[in-house]
């Protein structure tokens, strides 16, 4: 699943309205499409309010949810984590394990 289509349905799932067409015009015309800065300068341009961190175990644990996540095993390189069963650490990495997907 591309970028785009990951980004617009968590923006769904947030409740935030917008057409699939706009968002991948804003989104595809960014000249680092397709990193993540191409959807939250688009989130800047929309007047969005967001929080883009590199969370340690706590914060992870104490996100709102839902929440995108980029991880190696996610279609397009992201996934839309609904709820979390577990987190816990592996060396210095975050292992995440989820309830549910929204995707």
């Amino acid at each position: 699943m591309d970028f785009v289509k990951i980004a617009f349905r968590y923006l769904r799932a947030c409740n935030i309205n917008i057409y699939e067409y706009y968002l991948r015009q804003r989104m595809q015309a960014h000249p680092n499409y397709p990193a993540l800065v191409s959807f939250t300068d688009t989130l800047d341009e929309l007047g969005l309010e967001y929080q883009a961190v590199h969370p340690d175990k706590t914060h992870i644990s104490q996100s709102s949810f839902p929440f995108l996540a980029q991880t190696p095993k996610a279609r397009g390189g992201f996934e839309i984590l609904s709820k979390l069963i577990e987190v816990s650490l592996l060396g210095d990495k975050i292992i995440i394990i989820p309830h549910s997907r929204l995707d």
